[in-house]
């Protein structure tokens, strides 16, 4: 892969996450001091159901803040929030 593409993902990379942090009431410094992952919920015919972030860890001062964390340190979206991505989130 050519250095222009390489640079044109990591910047759409950081537009996405700085979209799902202003989602999640948080800045994108504080997303990136936080490990997370998203999985995508379908079904057989390949119809998203929802997407959910769930942190593994982060500082608390930073998971507090963050709109919708449940119990287990996750947070569901409808597809209808993501329709201004692009591409695949996971």
């Amino acid at each position: 892969m050519g250095r222009a593409k390489e640079h044109f993902m990591e910047l759409q990379q950081i537009q996405d996450e700085t979209r799902l942090a202003e989602k999640l009431g948080i800045t994108y410094e504080e997303l990136c001091a936080t490990e997370w992952h998203i999985e995508t919920f379908t079904s057989k015919d390949g119809l998203i159901y929802d997407y959910v972030v769930y942190f593994e860890s982060g500082p608390k001062e930073i998971l507090k803040k963050i709109k919708g964390l449940d119990k287990d340190n996750q947070v569901s979206f409808q597809p209808h929030e993501f329709k201004d991505n692009n591409h695949d989130h996971e």
